[in-house]
Order: C-alpha cells, then sequence, then structure tokens
C-alpha cells in the first residue's frame, strides 16, 4: 500500500521571488526587456541590468552611457555672438545727396585769346540778374518803414556768402545796437560787369560801377531820413561771387578791390 504524501505548509514570511516558477521569471525578464526598449538615455539606448533575486537591493548609481562626439565638417567657421552685439547701434554713412541746381555749363567753358574763361551768354546773364535781384531785396527791406532787420538777416544767406555775409550780419548788429544808422543808395545807372570766370565756371568777378545817385541815411526804429547826400559816381567795386549749387544762385562772397570814384 502506497504511502500518502504529505505536505509541509510554505512558512507565511517567504519571499515573493522565492514562490516564483522558472517560468514566471522567464515571463518577468522578457517583460523588463520589451519595457526598457522604450526608455531613451542621451542618444543611445539603455538596456537594463537583470539583477538576480537578493535579500537587499543595492543602491547603485547608474553610469550615463559615452555619447559619440561627431567629428567637425567642412563648411564657414561661426564667429561666437559678441556681449555687446545688440547694444551698439551702426550708424550707416549718409547716402550722397544729388546736387538740385548742378552748374551744367562747367563742360562748356571756353577760353579766349586772353586766357580768359568764359560759360555760355545766358550764365552771364544770370549772374546780373541775381545781382539785382539782391539790390531790389534790400531796398525793399530798408524802405518797409521803419527797416526790417529781421526780414534782410533771414534773407542774408540767399545773397551772400563767406566773408561778405560776415560783414553783413556785423553792419546789422551794429544798427541794432544804435551804432549806425541804415544806409541807402538809389542810382539812375549800374553797369554790372560779370568776368574772370574760373575754369569750372563756379566763380567769377563782377565789377559794379554806378552814377548820378542819392544815398540817404534812415533812422532803424522810426524810418525817418536823418541824412541825404547826391553822388555824381560810386566808384568801382569789385566782388568775388561764387556760385551755390544748393539752390542754383550766384552770391557775394567778398569784396576784392574798390577804386573811388574820380574828384
Amino acid at each position: 500500500m502506497a504511502e500518502k504524501a504529505t505536505f509541509k505548509k510554505s512558512d507565511d514570511r517567504r519571499a515573493w521571488y522565492k514562490r516564483l516558477t522558472p517560468l514566471a521569471w522567464v515571463a518577468i525578464i522578457a517583460l523588463l526587456a520589451c519595457c526598457a526598449g522604450c526608455s531613451v538615455v542621451g542618444s543611445k539606448w539603455a538596456i537594463p541590468v537583470i539583477r538576480p533575486p537578493q535579500e537587499t537591493w543595492a543602491t547603485e548609481t547608474p553610469t550615463a552611457a559615452p555619447t559619440d562626439t561627431p567629428e567637425p565638417t567642412g563648411g564657414p567657421t561661426l564667429t561666437p555672438t559678441q556681449w555687446w552685439e545688440g547694444d551698439v547701434t551702426v550708424t550707416p554713412e549718409p547716402a550722397e545727396l544729388p546736387i538740385p541746381f548742378p552748374a551744367w555749363w562747367s563742360e562748356e567753358m571756353t577760353q579766349g585769346e586772353d586766357g580768359q574763361w568764359r560759360p555760355p551768354e545766358e550764365v552771364v546773364e544770370m549772374v546780373k540778374e541775381h545781382y539785382d535781384e539782391k539790390t531790389a531785396a534790400y531796398k525793399a527791406f530798408v524802405e518797409a518803414g521803419p527797416p526790417d532787420l529781421d526780414g534782410f538777416e533771414e534773407a542774408m544767406p540767399t545773397y551772400f556768402s563767406g566773408d561778405y555775409l560776415a560783414n553783413q550780419r556785423a553792419i546789422v548788429s551794429s544798427i541794432r545796437a544804435g551804432e549806425r544808422d541804415v544806409g541807402l543808395c538809389t542810382w539812375d545807372l549800374c553797369l554790372i560787369t560779370p568776368q574772370e570766370f574760373s575754369e569750372d565756371g563756379l566763380s567769377c568777378s563782377v565789377g559794379v560801377a554806378c552814377q548820378e545817385g542819392t544815398c540817404v541815411q534812415i533812422d532803424p526804429d522810426t524810418g525817418t531820413v536823418t541824412s541825404s547826400d547826391a553822388m555824381a559816381h560810386s566808384g568801382l567795386s569789385v566782388f568775388r561771387t561764387i556760385y551755390d549749387p544748393n539752390d542754383g544762385r550766384w552770391k557775394i562772397d567778398h569784396l576784392a578791390e574798390y577804386v573811388p570814384p574820380p574828384q
């Protein structure tokens, strides 16, 4: 008669992994391997290490898998960003502005047998016209009653430049200070002669000689005439004038010479 098998009761405190069958261990390992395939460390796939069952799990610090550094390839070298970039404003060079009134006659200057350069006749007439416009504008400012010193001073750059502009401003300042009256001469006949043009046609001399006129002095505050003198001759004034291509006008730059009238 066969003996009946007897079974011992398992210890209630027996660890769970000691109760697993080999087939269960294979299933657990396969499951862990499958999950490990879903985790990424850097650019490498991390494969977990399966630990054998132990009574106590040791705490270990995992070591990151080395990352391969790609070799540099050819191409432009990048300049590192400087710390001041974004804080410094670079001002571009100003564009060259076109000249509104170029001296077109510079290419048409002719030289006479006397060696003198001369532009086309219409340029000579333009010099005369601009001188006459200056004389008329000054007369209008003086006869405004009282003289319009503000208007004359504002209009000065239209008719004068250089030393002559500074001289006219100094005269107005002395009038405002009460050191002199306003002078005005009116002539019956004036001869205006542009000559001695430069080779480029941008400057010339203007000779001015007038006859039979009256010169008066006018009080700047009241506009009344304080003195009046008849003049037979103005003498000869030789002004050096320059052409300003910014506004297309000939302007008196300085008094080159003055010849007194004959006795």
